[in-house]
């Protein structure tokens, strides 16, 4: 191989005349092809992380703390992210994504379905089996509600007028994905006056209709995936909220290798931004919060 990525099959002649190099000169355009992309996905993941690193050096100073917050610290949370995605075969074959699938090891292989459900499940060559897992047993698809998270977070045609769109976003992301509306659980119903229901738009009672009336159940912060709810619950007494209320929801669109579970959320709208990076953020403005994760499971008790 030569230092631009070309390269030349091993000429030296076998018992058979040729050593395979009539068929290896036939696989030289797609393996030059292979080793462009490789090369091309390399640098800008090494581009975005040097370009993130500078952001973060200079930033050492910064004592705005939404600007460290919004700006230096939620980019850099993005950017984890985009160079995880930088690293997936696309555009190749699915005889080549199926090759370097195989070539993974099993910690490898679910560190990606965690930080790059939608992506992987995009992939052709990769495994149906993976790509049901992805998804997830029964009506709910978690690779369809991630993805419509990432692609309407900042959506303000969602918006309502009178009300926090937080939990009603979440409702809309899961129904999206194929969890069916009931008369406990919709965005309208004629007993008020075409108005969600309680269960559809606040975070406290989509929580408790989740958990209580389907199969629904709370699952360590350790074991988040992709699709699963994030809510907040006040931790701290006194105050608005007061201790034990859940007033925020938001979904999880990542789990990055290092563990940090990354969630999107719309009315204050952020995408793919760091759980444990905001934790402390968060509870200096609202007191002592539970990050409560709730994995969906629609299918009624």
């Amino acid at each position: 191989m030569d230092d631009d990525g070309t390269c030349e099959p091993w000429d030296q002649p076998d018992s058979q005349g040729d050593n395979g190099h009539t068929e290896a000169m036939e696989w030289k355009p797609k393996v030059e092809s292979m080793i462009r992309d490789a090369v091309e996905a390399a640098t800008q993941a090494d581009t975005l992380a040097a370009d993130q690193l500078r952001r973060l050096r200079d930033g050492v100073n910064v004592t705005d703390a939404t600007v460290a917050l919004e700006d230096l610290q939620g980019r850099a949370s993005q950017a984890q992210i985009e160079m995880i995605h930088f690293s997936l075969p696309h555009g190749q074959s699915p005889e080549s994504v199926a090759a370097w699938w195989n070539s993974l090891s099993d910690a490898q292989r679910r560190e990606l379905e965690l930080a790059v459900p939608v992506e992987l499940a995009d992939l052709n060559g990769i495994p149906d089996d993976v790509k049901d897992r992805l998804r997830g047993p029964g009506p709910l698809n978690r690779v369809e509600m991630v993805r419509f998270a990432l692609d309407r977070w900042d959506d303000t045609s969602l918006d309502h007028p009178a009300q926090n769109d937080c939990t009603r976003f979440a409702s809309i992301a899961l129904a999206h994905a194929g969890m069916p509306e009931n008369s406990d659980w919709t965005s309208s119903t004629i007993f008020k006056a075409g108005d969600p229901t309680h269960s559809w738009a606040g975070s406290g009672e989509l929580h408790d209709y989740l958990t209580t009336e389907t199969n629904s159940h709370e699952v360590p912060v350790s074991e988040a995936r992709p699709g699963d709810l994030i809510f907040l619950r006040h931790g701290a007494e006194g105050g608005d909220p007061e201790a034990g209320d859940i007033h925020h929801t938001a979904v999880v669109t990542s789990v990055t290798p290092d563990g940090v579970v990354h969630y999107t959320q719309h009315d204050d709208s952020k995408v793919n931004i760091s759980m444990q990076g905001r934790e402390r953020s968060v509870e200096q403005g609202l007191g002592d919060q539970d990050y409560v994760i709730v994995r969906v499971d629609p299918t009624e008790k």
